[in-house]
């Protein structure tokens, strides 16, 4: 039987957790619009947000490994 996905998205309100996540730089084929930030090597989120620094949106795909 597959494992469902996690679903796409995940939304956290103030005070809560969130789990830690690390942004990599974008792939050259990767087309980004408009003025994203974006990093030149492996950043942690913990490195991008600050406590109550106002509304964060991330966006990036996500590498789920297979589980058994």
């Amino acid at each position: 039987m597959a494992v469902p996905p996690p679903p796409t998205v995940d939304v956290y309100g103030p005070g809560d957790v969130i789990p830690e996540h690390v942004l990599y730089p974008p792939t050259p084929d990767l087309d980004i619009i408009n003025n994203p930030v974006t990093v030149s090597t492996a950043t942690s989120l913990a490195d991008l947000i600050t406590p109550n620094g106002g509304t964060y949106d991330w966006a990036a795909c996500r590498n789920y490994p297979l589980l058994p």
